[in-house]
């Protein structure tokens, strides 16, 4: 076979939000009644965590893992996968 090998990744990072703009998005509800505005600070830092595994030989590399974003007003928590192809 193809010799690959298998490579765990932790990555620690910090995202700092430049902008000062408030995130509005106008919403209405199913029942059809009249739009309004909704407005959010957003985060000015995020800290992010990811845990992913590769697998990776000289045609591809295969990865899955799990991604976070903390912040003061927001979370996400993402599952990632994906396929990379080498030529």
């Amino acid at each position: 076979g193809i010799p690959a090998i298998i490579k765990p990744e932790l990555t620690i990072a910090w995202s700092q939000e430049l902008s000062d703009e408030i995130i509005e998005s106008d919403v209405r509800y199913v029942s059809g009644t009249d739009s309004f505005t909704l407005m959010s600070n957003q985060d000015k830092g995020v800290g992010i965590v990811g845990v992913n595994v590769g697998y990776e030989n000289e045609d591809a590399k295969i990865h899955l893992g799990l991604n976070g974003a903390f912040g003061d007003v927001s979370e996400s928590v993402a599952l990632v996968a994906g396929v990379g192809l080498k030529w």
